[in-house]
Formats: C-alpha cells, sequence, structure tokens
C-alpha cells in the first residue's frame, strides 16, 4: 500500500473514497464515518507531507494528493471528500484527477473565497476570534507555538478561487451553520450550479463526524453513494 495511504474501510465493487487533510493536517475525523458506512465503497485517508506547509497552496496541495490517489485507483471516476476547510481542497484534487463522473463529498464546508472577499479588518478579527475559541482548549503557549503557521495556512486559503466545475458535488452541513448563513449553498452553488446536493444535520461543526450523529450522516451518506452509482455506469466494476 502507498505509504501515504491509510486504509480506514474496506470495500470492493465500486470506487474508493478518498478523504482529505483540513488546514491543520488533520484526517482523524473520518475513522468513525467509515466505520458505520455499510456501502462497498472502500475508505481511505490521504495522509499529508511529513513536512507540514507554512503556506497553504490549495493547488500544490491538490497536485500532490492527486498523484498519491492515482497510485491507488488509476482511473476515474472518483469519490473525494473533505472535512471543513478540507472541502475546498477534495473539489480541487477531483477537479485535477479531471473525470467528469467523479463525485465530491464535503462536511460542513464553505466555498474559501466568501471569506477571501472579506476585507483585511475583518479577516484579522475573524483570525483572532479563532485564537480567542481555540484558547479553551489549548494553553497560550501551545497556541503561540503553532498560531503562526496555522495563521499563514489560514490566510493563503482564503485566497483560493475555486473554479467552475462540472463536477457533482454533496453538500453536508449544520442547521447551525445554515441559521446563520446568508448564502444556503455557502458559496458552492456558483462553482457547481444545480450538481450541487445539499443533506442537512443537526449539531455544531464537526459534530455529524462524532458519534452519536455519524450514524447518521454515515446512512444518509450510504443512500447517496447508492444513488451516485445507480447514475453513473462506471461506478461499479
Amino acid at each position: 500500500m502507498e505509504s501515504r495511504i491509510a486504509l480506514l474501510k474496506e470495500g470492493s465493487g465500486r470506487p474508493p473514497m478518498f478523504c482529505m487533510q483540513t488546514l491543520g493536517g488533520n484526517v482523524d475525523q473520518f475513522a468513525d464515518l467509515a466505520h458505520h458506512l455499510s456501502s462497498d465503497n472502500p475508505v481511505y485517508a490521504v495522509l499529508p507531507k511529513s513536512e507540514g506547509a507554512k503556506v497553504y497552496d490549495i493547488a500544490a496541495v491538490a497536485a500532490d494528493a492527486s498523484r498519491v490517489i492515482t497510485r491507488v485507483q488509476e482511473q476515474g471516476p472518483y469519490v473525494v471528500c473533505g472535512f471543513s476547510s478540507g472541502g475546498a481542497l477534495a473539489l480541487e484534487v477531483a477537479r485535477q484527477l479531471d473525470d467528469s463522473d467523479s463525485l465530491v463529498v464535503m462536511f460542513d464546508s464553505v466555498n474559501p473565497a466568501i471569506e477571501g472577499n472579506k476585507g483585511y479588518v475583518q479577516r484579522i478579527l475573524d483570525l483572532l476570534g479563532r485564537g480567542w475559541q481555540s484558547l479553551k482548549t489549548k494553553s497560550l503557549a501551545e497556541l503561540w507555538d503553532k498560531s503562526y503557521a496555522f495563521v499563514r495556512r489560514t490566510w493563503s486559503y482564503w485566497g483560493h478561487e475555486p473554479k467552475p466545475s462540472g463536477l457533482r458535488l454533496l453538500l453536508f452541513q449544520q442547521q447551525a451553520t445554515l441559521d446563520a448563513a446568508e448564502d444556503p449553498t455557502f458559496g458552492w452553488g456558483r462553482v457547481v450550479g444545480s450538481r450541487l446536493q445539499v443533506e442537512i444535520i443537526e449539531g455544531t461543526h464537526g459534530a455529524m463526524l462524532a458519534v452519536p450523529l455519524v450514524a447518521d450522516t454515515a446512512s444518509r451518506l450510504d443512500r447517496r453513494l447508492a444513488d451516485y452509482c445507480d447514475a453513473v455506469s462506471r461506478c461499479t466494476d
């Protein structure tokens, strides 16, 4: 097995689902989801490079991830997923893999261009707010040690403008996030148009991939993956 790939769930007969990292390089959040899925799709986590980049160039990270994926699955269609900031990466990976039948699955992801379009002052205030929230779970020393690299990655991530695509996009979104949103498509409607499908899950950010809500998320994803394979003849061996 490719060293940059972690098998989360075995399966056969359907395309693997490849899970992308978040801004912080985390892929651990997909373990519970893979455990609860009953579809025949294998599930893999694409592990980030050990030398984490200080600047988060989505196109470059996606190019690297695409090379890793094609060593496991040479031909499409591909199923690529991402949580939060990993959603934009998943879309760019699928775009670079260049198969129009591919499916992108996002969990609580917002188009980074929405933040990027804000003024510098508002973006700085948003970063300070995130740092304040992080103090609830991290010491000041821990936050200081990692904050500079994280701020640089976040700032460059907000500069990414996803390109229009004909890919299928399935977005799992939290009801709490939807209630506060000005755009119910979270910026993805303008990228994929009518090929966007949305599933609304209760809870707060990340709860859909954690116990107990992850069981409902997995059940809904199972149904969506079945519908996808019914629509795409190349989905099955």
